[in-house]
């Protein structure tokens, strides 16, 4: 019985020593919290996590693995009314309080201009990162970072997407580089942050996974993924794409990301296996986290711009009787009614005889009765003037043939119009498809003015459109406020906007009554056919 005893305790003190190790093995040695494309929201509400409880669970994670970090992959500075009431200031000290280590530039953080990303680097305790060729002189802006903590030295650095020299104001005149650059860049500057010593290299990509505006050639971070060497983990921005689970394919880089609009907390913990850290990766959301209490001190921190929010957007600036709904796949592949509404509304306020209005400028719904300046702030949150200009059909053509070259695939340059209806034919190859337009009823003549209106930046070629650029030199300013001629627009129809599908962009493979004119051709012919036989008939009978 005693040697029994003796085996047992044996057993189980065998099983604690296993125990123990297999225990630690399961604590991770670094931690990586991220977010991306938060576009301002910030605060606590439905669906949105808050940033006073992702910092803390950023410290509970401390408390266990001292080497945990928090970045972003870029798009904080702006997207609602809540940042870009202020220029993104709110973002930049709420990411402050929250104690983020470092954010890549995402596209929409340069569309208050240039000067006003070095504005963030100056408010910002953390760096800025995107690619050196971006960053040119201004050294206020980081290429890459190495953080020392918890005893593990981690290096950081940022790619921008190059889609954002057409698709921000602040990128006009940057230089992104092309898709090869980037993956030698990013391989080169991996190599880099290992000579310093990071023992771990992770790329904050604002890539996206898959290409935002539907042109490939800008890349995405599966070609970084595949293509670049030396980088531990990608994780991922601008596409919007929450990702459950790693991506980790055979011999490329693994990649996360953590969705947009604060609804996710991605996390990645990094385990030591036979002296090599492996990731695994998984998203948190609000319900995940309801109980983690949330960190006062970023409470009072948000709450004191929510205060300012409601003190410069409280206001009701228009009170509408229908409401029309947002979708951003759809207002950038199709007519839809908000777009009508504001394309109308932004040509009528120009007197112009049409209007172009990018779907990717549309980015909330209008909701039904009282709204807020904040709400319509919301529906057209970039801070863009209206131009005036003189433009032939035949550039408007073009514009509308650039504006359907990429369909069916989404892109923010798909134009809501106003003013003009027109066909087109997918199956045609791009810059082929538009059959059939018509301006004020008639149709469209290649050599005649027209009076256009549109944003400044479109008119400066944003989103691809570099053939108004020329007719946009010398073009008339006509509004530098869209939300509040969108406000004054519905003031002015206090019946009610009851906005449909009009038929302004159609998908069809044929132009108008183009079916009469093939029964017309038949007729023609037959009748031809029919005098022709009757002609060698009298012939012939003359000829006997």
């Amino acid at each position: 019985m005693k040697k029994k005893l003796l085996n047992l305790l044996f057993v189980l003190a065998l099983l604690g020593v296993l125990i123990v190790p297999v225990s630690a093995a399961e604590t991770p040695e670094v931690v990586i919290f991220h977010t991306g494309d938060v576009h301002g929201f910030f605060a606590a509400e439905d669906g949105v996590i808050g940033h006073d409880v992702i910092a803390a669970e950023l410290e509970l994670s401390k408390a266990e693995t001292p080497a945990s970090f928090l970045v972003d992959t870029g798009d904080a500075t702006q997207g609602n009314f809540f940042v870009n009431s202020n220029l993104g200031e709110a973002a930049i000290d709420i990411m402050n309080a929250a104690g983020y280590d470092a954010m890549a530039l995402g596209n929409h953080d340069l569309d208050f201009e240039w000067s006003r990303v070095l504005d963030f680097a100056a408010l910002a305790d953390f760096p800025l990162l995107t690619q050196s060729s971006v960053i040119d002189s201004d050294t206020a802006i980081e290429p890459g970072v190495i953080i020392e903590r918890g005893g593990y030295k981690v290096g950081f650095f940022g790619i921008t997407t190059p889609e954002t020299k057409q698709i921000s104001n602040g990128g006009f005149d940057r230089s992104f580089g092309t898709l090869d650059e980037l993956i030698e860049y990013s391989t080169q500057t991996a190599a880099n942050l290992r000579a310093q010593g990071a023992e771990l290299v992770i790329c904050l990509s604002h890539m996206g996974v898959f290409p935002a505006s539907g042109d490939a050639s800008f890349g995405t971070s599966y070609d970084l993924s595949s293509g670049a060497e030396g980088i531990d983990l990608i994780i991922d921005g601008h596409s919007h794409t929450p990702l459950d689970e790693i991506i980790n394919k055979d011999g490329e880089i693994p990649i996360a990301s953590a969705g947009s609009n604060g609804e996710f907390l991605g996390v990645v913990e990094f385990y030591d296996e036979g002296g090599v850290l492996k990731p695994r990766a998984y998203s948190l959301t609000k319900d995940s986290l309801a109980g983690t209490a949330p960190d006062a001190s970023v409470t009072a921190v948000i709450d004191k711009w929510l205060q300012a929010e409601e003190a410069a957007g409280g206001e009701i600036v228009a009170n509408n009787p229908v409401a029309l709904e947002h979708d951003e796949t759809t207002v950038r592949t199709r007519e839809t009614p908000i777009g009508n509404l504001i394309a109308d509304a932004l040509r009528e306020s120009a007197g112009a005889e049409v209007a172009l209005l990018n779907g990717g400028n549309i980015n909330a719904p209008l909701p039904e009765g009282a709204v807020t300046r904040g709400q319509i702030n919301d529906i057209l949150p970039y801070s863009n003037q209206m131009l005036l200009a003189a433009v032939t059909g035949s550039v408007l053509r073009e514009a509308l043939e650039h504006s359907v070259s990429v369909y069916p695939q989404a892109q923010g340059g798909f134009m809501q119009v106003s003013g003009l209806k027109f066909i087109f034919d997918p199956a045609k190859p791009a810059g082929e498809r538009i059959l059939y337009i018509e301006v004020g009823g008639k149709r469209l003549e290649d050599t005649r003015e027209y009076t256009l209106t549109t944003n400044d930046f479109i008119a400066s070629g944003g989103d691809g459109y570099t053939m108004l650029t020329g007719p946009f030199e010398s073009a008339q300013i006509v509004g530098t406020d869209m939300a509040g001629i969108l406000a004054s627009y519905i003031s002015a129809h206090p019946e009610g906007l009851d906005m449909e599908i009009e038929g302004r962009i159609v998908m069809d493979d044929k132009v108008p009554g183009s079916d009469n004119v093939i029964i017309i051709g038949i007729y023609v012919v037959g009748g031809l056919s029919l005098a022709a036989l009757i002609w060698i008939f009298i012939k012939k009978k003359s000829v006997k």
